[in-house]
């Protein structure tokens, strides 16, 4: 800051009045502390003075270069755009706004940003601010009295912000009654049959999506709900968790033909039972039950149902019941709630329930699914169950193409193209479609994990308001809020994806393999990576190759070779066990023949290239750039082409294409593309981890900027970078299996003392990860049997 406008910005803070106040909060400049209803919040210097200079313009936009100017004056460019990021992130966390769809903080692309919530000046302490939260309401009739009351109230509050006057008893958001809220518990199975349990699960699924359907209620997601399966919780304490004013609970029984079910709506807050009923029919009235109890449910809560929402409920997307059965059954094995995940037999159930009804829309989406799912996460068998996804998905589309399952398959598909094989045009589609899908089926969070976990690299902030949207959806879903933690972690903040992390874990502990991942990927971004073994090693016998390869960079960057073979142990398919040979090879110092192996294979994978990237990478490291240039320019057709822009996606390979390119005699292509990659790294949205430092310094060493490169490369250290092998971006591999030492973008300063110093420093950490995590091995290995280490 500039000392001849420090006295004249001090003299106008001077003039305000210190408690600016808007919704629940209010800014205390004098004290410098942001509350919440009279709680105080935690909020670091920086995003508070940009909140206040935000809140002195609200309703205006505040350019980056005014922040600039007033807050950051001292700084060089490149920090106050990381630091101008993380405070806005920050203030969105405390807030608990999105980027997305913001309440309070607006971004105005490449320009600055905007306060667009009303705010109040003034002295008057909010009333109520110590006032335990309203009770929820014990009736629906109640619920609505109260809830017109506010909107009244509300009426007169916003006459009166106008006028700058708060009064003691404005309602604020947060303690108004919000629409008609419910959760869904897991009806009891009081069936002997076989899949009887299975089936009862499956008719809750299917009427969560039923009384999803119904205008204007908010109903909770089904991992949320099932989290409570078996618990007998009470009904209040449910509630709270969830955040929710009534329960939907009953019971179901099947015995061959006949089913009973019997139901209740209750208010949670008392136990008051709104509606209930007991349905005895045949099997075939399944679908009847299902929409009479939708009905009853809109009925008891009074919500006003247009003849387009009737029909909406009345939709049945199969007239074959035991077809839905087996979808029901089949989505259970498939997505792994309340049973074993085995997608194996989900396959087969889809496949029967198609069998059954050929026009069941939702069973091809399934089916569609579950080949994506080997097809993209465990990169098994990906050319023919990306093929076999496809036939299903439009299968799916032709029969129903507002199917909200099935406008996902189509984007994840999409997204696919996208990732691997550089159709930049199916990015936009996707993108269309899981809009689509989530308006089809806003209670439906799957559909926001695929669109954040697509966007991840290319548009983290987007990405982290899907994450956080799926918190309110289903508020105990892991997936959203760990992928939350991975986000902050790729943007450089390690301590409050750490916060996240422990947030989650501490609310829902670790419970399967999938969260391991999570907690080992954030200590692998802060350089513990022993660590980050300790949580993978037991994994990789039954994980794809990314997790595999993986590993192994990670053994290897330890040098602890002599496990790190084991990383391609158990069950392989063709990719792994093509990538475990290179893997050998380039352990025992032979590239060459690593990339022969690799290069003879990759005709094997016409339609996800899979070993395309990782070949040219080895090809450049061997000396063969015009090889290189050949597959990068093939596997990235839009990015040579200018469609498609940099981002984090495409970054590292974007990298190896202009190395080739330098190497090849194209330095005009090259320097081209250099530039789009330095406009896109000082970008503020671009990530700050550890390995996207390592990738700005390959960007100074190729434009030949040697002093900057060595400036990104102790960043990259300070910020955590430890691998030495297989450096890659997580999750969303190129699968990448060379050394960093051999890295062809650093040919200019390999000869340097301070890169050599660099590599070392590097080496040294390791070696100490090593022996601390060998250390660890010898005390488990000791500990006897009563789980006592002797004395």
């Amino acid at each position: 800051m500039s000392t001849s406008s420090a006295p004249a910005r001090t003299e106008r803070l001077a003039e305000r009045p210190p408690i600016l106040r808007f919704g629940p909060f209010e800014l205390d400049r004098a004290n410098r502390e942001l509350r919440k209803q009279g709680l105080r919040i935690r909020l670091q210097e920086q995003p508070f003075h940009v909140l206040a200079v935000l809140l002195e313009r609200a309703g205006s936009v505040v350019t980056r270069d005014e922040l600039r100017e007033q807050l950051w004056a001292s700084s060089i460019y490149v920090d106050f755009d990381h630091g101008l990021n993380n405070a806005i992130a920050r203030l969105r966390e405390a807030l608990g706004d999105t980027a997305a769809t913001p309440q309070f903080i607006e971004t105005v692309p490449r320009v600055g940003y905007r306060f667009i919530y009303p705010v109040v000046s003034g002295i008057v302490p909010i009333a109520g601010a110590t006032a335990a939260a309203p009770a929820a309401p014990a009736s629906g009739a109640a619920d609505r009295r109260r809830h017109w009351s506010w909107l009244a109230a509300g009426a007169v509050v916003a006459s009166l912000l106008v006028i700058g006057v708060l009064i003691d008893d404005a309602p604020t958001p947060d303690v108004a009654v919000q629409s008609p809220s419910l959760v869904v518990l897991p009806f009891h199975n009081l069936s002997s049959e076989p899949d009887g349990e299975l089936f009862a699960d499956g008719l809750t699924v299917e009427l969560l999506n039923k009384v999803a359907a119904i205008p204007g209620l908010k109903v909770i997601g089904q991992t949320s709900s099932f989290h409570f399966k078996g618990e007998n919780a009470p009904l209040p304490v449910i509630a709270r968790t969830l955040g929710v004013a009534h329960v939907l609970e009953g019971s179901v029984q099947r015995s061959g033909e006949r089913l009973r079910v019997a139901v209740q709506l209750v208010a949670a807050a008392d136990g008051a039972q709104l509606w209930s009923q007991t349905f005895d029919r045949r099997m075939t009235d399944l679908f009847q039950v299902q929409e009479d109890i939708a009905f009853a449910v809109a009925g008891a809560l009074q919500v006003k149902l247009l003849a387009a929402d009737e029909r909406r409920l009345r939709k049945r997307a199969t007239q074959d019941v035991e077809a839905q059965r087996l979808l029901m059954i089949g989505n259970a094995y498939d997505v792994g709630i309340a049973v074993r995940l085995d997608r194996e037999r989900a396959r087969q159930l889809f496949e029967k329930a198609i069998a059954r009804d050929p026009g069941y829309a939702d069973a091809h989406a399934a089916l569609a699914r579950n080949h994506f799912r080997r097809a993209f996460l465990e990169l098994a068998d990906s050319d023919q169950a990306i093929a076999l996804a496809t036939v299903a998905m439009e299968r799916a589309i032709a029969l129903d193409p507002d199917s909200s399952s099935a406008l996902q398959a189509r984007a994840n598909i999409a997204m696919w193209r996208y990732r691997f094989v550089g159709d930049f045009a199916a990015y936009a589609q996707a993108q269309a479609d899981f809009r689509r899908a989530m308006q089809v089926d806003p209670s439906n969070y799957t559909v926001r994990f695929d669109y954040g976990r697509a966007v991840f690299w290319s548009e983290p902030e987007l990405a982290q308001s899907l994450f956080q949207q799926i918190e309110v959806i289903d508020p105990l879903v892991r997936g959203g809020a760990l992928m939350q933690a991975a986000v902050l972690g790729s943007l450089g903040m390690n301590d409050a994806a750490g916060r996240k992390l422990n947030e989650v874990l501490a609310r829902t502990p670790v419970r399967d393999a999938r969260d391991q991942v999570f907690v080992a990927g954030h200590a692998y971004g802060e350089g513990r990576l022993g660590d980050a073994l300790v949580l993978l090693r037991p994994l990789t016998e039954h994980g794809g190759a990314e997790l595999k390869v993986w590993r192994w960079g990670l053994e290897m960057s330890i040098d602890e070779t002599a496990m790190a073979d084991q990383a391609f142990a158990g069950a392989a398919t063709g990719l792994e066990n093509y990538l475990r040979s290179a893997a050998r090879e380039l352990a025992r110092g032979r590239p060459a023949r690593a990339y022969e192996l690799l290069d003879a294979r990759r005709g094997e994978f016409p339609v996800s290239r899979s070993l395309d990237v990782p070949t040219a990478r080895l090809a450049l490291v061997t000396g063969k750039p015009e090889a290189a240039r050949i597959l990068l320019e093939q596997r990235f057709p839009d990015l040579v082409a200018g469609i498609e822009p940099i981002n984090g996606h495409n970054l590292m390979p974007a990298l190896d294409l202009a190395t080739a390119w330098l190497a090849t005699g194209r330095r005009e292509e090259a320097q081209e593309l250099l530039m789009k990659a330095a406009e896109f790294v000082r970008h503020p949205t671009a990530p700050r981890s550890a390995t996207f430092h390592y990738l700005r310094a390959r960007l100074h060493a190729l434009a030949g900027e040697g002093a900057l490169a060595f400036q990104a490369l102790n960043r990259a250290f300070d910020a955590g970078l430890r691998s030495l092998w297989a450096l890659d971006l997580h999750p969303q591999p190129f699968l990448y299996l060379d050394a960093i030492e051999s890295d062809p973008a650093f040919v200019t300063l390999q000869s340097d003392a301070r890169y050599r110093d660099w590599l070392q420093r590097i080496k040294t950490a390791n070696a100490r990860e090593l022996e601390a995590l060998q250390s660890r091995e010898r005390t488990s290995r000791t500990v006897d049997t009563s789980g006592r280490a002797p004395t």
